[in-house]
């Protein structure tokens, strides 16, 4: 009689648990009324923007720069190959 009422105990306690597993999935999503939080949160938002912006100009800028080196080091060879070129032919 004793294992009954505790499995009845059980079960009861597993049913709560379930009603309320359903109540926490069926909750609606927080909804922020407060100007301060979403002014908060804009002002985030816009950091977050300003830090991307800031870090796609550096890439450019890094980018760009490459180009330049990668530039320069080809015309200093091509440079290099016309004067070997202009002294093979004047022998």
């Amino acid at each position: 009689e004793t294992q009954v009422n505790l499995g009845a105990g059980l079960q009861g306690r597993k049913d709560d648990e379930n009603a309320a597993i359903k109540e926490v999935n069926v909750a609606e999503p927080t909804v922020f009324d407060d100007e301060e939080v979403t002014m908060t949160m804009a002002q985030t938002i816009i950091k977050m923007k300003v830090e991307k912006a800031r870090l796609l100009d550096d890439q450019m800028t890094k980018r760009l720069h490459d180009e330049e080196v990668e530039q320069a080091a080809a015309k200093e060879k091509q440079e290099k190959d016309d004067l070997e070129n202009a002294k093979v032919s004047q022998q």
